[in-house]
């Protein structure tokens, strides 16, 4: 993935969404054309999904939107991009829980 298809991602997000999935919950953006994309499989609620503009989730597997999100409790919270530079989100969705 390149900057290019992140923006155009961050673009096309409508909603993000929580469904209960196990112990856990699953992390879905649902796109303004219809389609879903799965941005976490299982873990823990947070309330806001923070997109970067390059890599800061490197336990997110390869080629993958994943790899350029964080979840916090608070929106625009930076990550650790290297080993001396943060990163600053380019975007921050509040991720509601599915009924």
């Amino acid at each position: 993935m390149d900057n290019q298809t992140i923006i155009a991602f961050v673009a096309n997000v409508s909603s993000v969404i929580a469904v209960k999935a196990g112990k856990g919950h699953k992390v879905i953006a649902q796109m303004k054309d219809g389609s879903e994309v799965v941005l976490k499989k299982s873990g823990n609620l947070k309330a806001f999904v923070n997109v970067f503009d390059e890599r800061v989730n490197n336990n997110a597997p390869r080629h993958t939107t994943s790899r350029y999100c964080t979840f916090n409790n608070k929106e625009g919270v930076k990550a650790l991009a290297s080993a001396r530079r943060y990163a600053t989100p380019i975007a921050s969705f509040q991720i509601t829980e599915a009924a």
